[in-house]
């Protein structure tokens, strides 16, 4: 097995081997992205590109089965990992702002090693005071600021519900970055690739990031992994989608419900994540939008994630 993972903060999927337009429009072969320290397995290489299978985050094929996301990434952001899959996908801790920086040591006078997006797993190895000390995936040891991650345990420490309104909360401090199709990472102005997220990238984002799971990557696919409910069933963190007219089975589009008669979207319409009253978007409260209602040109549907 050809097992790399990320070497960069965040790096495009691509369909096929060629660099995005860096341009906050649409890119048809954008994919999506992948973060520091994430896992792929190689299958070819050819000019500078190797193709790989995602590993953490699943695609739901036309065959039937579920998978790893395929797509192509430029080779020079992937490194090898010498360990066994099992035992590189164990984490500690999850960046739960939206950067964070790795220092060599446990001062913010030591030099900046890493900056990571929300949503980057980390392997804590020791903690010194109000810093953790972290494992890198490419073997170095770096020191970053408690208050900027998320462990394990304090997830498990966290009811549900407290859980749902933290994400809620996260999820707001995203509000206004832009919308970037395929985009799968906080909004970072200035790196290079583009960063930010679309509206399955920025649920997939914050279900990692304060549960601790991964969702699948597309809207569809979330759809898929749901319990189906009802609009008066909706709940803080449930999921509200949306599919054409002309292809009623397949979701397009995904919200979260923030609870209080509001969803919370990035949308391709207004070009950046925000926070839209239920009845802006469907003309009416959701406790009357029954699943399967046709809403001006979409079909929505609802759905509630299973969490561990």
């Amino acid at each position: 097995m050809n097992l790399r993972a990320v070497n960069v903060p965040v790096t495009d999927l691509r369909r096929e081997p060629s660099p995005h337009n860096q341009k906050y429009e649409k890119d048809p072969l954008q994919e999506s992205q992948l973060l520091y320290g994430e896992l792929v397995i190689v299958d070819e290489e050819k000019e500078g590109w190797s193709h790989v299978a995602a590993v953490e985050q699943q695609k739901y094929f036309s065959t039937g089965a579920w998978g790893a996301y395929p797509g192509w990434i430029k080779t020079s952001d992937l490194f090898s990992v010498k360990t066994s899959l099992e035992d590189a996908q164990k984490y500690h801790a999850v960046i739960s702002t939206l950067l964070a920086n790795v220092y060599s040591g446990a001062t913010l006078k030591s030099p900046v090693i890493q900056a990571l997006s929300l949503g980057t797993r980390l392997k804590i190895v020791a903690r010194e005071g109000d810093w953790l000390i972290t494992s890198l995936a490419d073997g170095s040891v770096g020191a970053i600021q408690s208050s900027q991650a998320t462990t394990i345990e304090e997830m498990q420490a966290s009811s549900p519900k407290d859980k749902m309104n933290k994400m809620i909360t996260l999820g707001q401090t995203l509000l206004g970055a832009p919308y970037l199709w395929g985009g799968r990472s906080a909004y970072l102005e200035g790196l290079s690739p583009l960063t930010s997220i679309d509206c399955s990238g920025f649920v997939n984002l914050l279900y990692r990031t304060v549960h601790g799971i991964d969702l699948p990557r597309d809207s569809h696919d979330q759809y898929l992994k749901c319990k189906k409910i009802e609009g008066h069933e909706l709940d803080v963190g449930d999921l509200v989608f949306m599919a054409s007219k002309a292809k009623p089975e397949q979701m397009h589009h995904v919200m979260i419900y923030a609870g209080g008669g509001f969803l919370i979207e990035a949308t391709a319409a207004s070009r950046s994540v925000r926070r839209i009253a239920v009845k802006d978007r469907f003309g009416e409260l959701h406790h009357n939008v029954a699943a399967g209602s046709v809403v001006g040109e979409c079909v929505v549907y609802y759905g509630a994630v299973q969490l561990p």
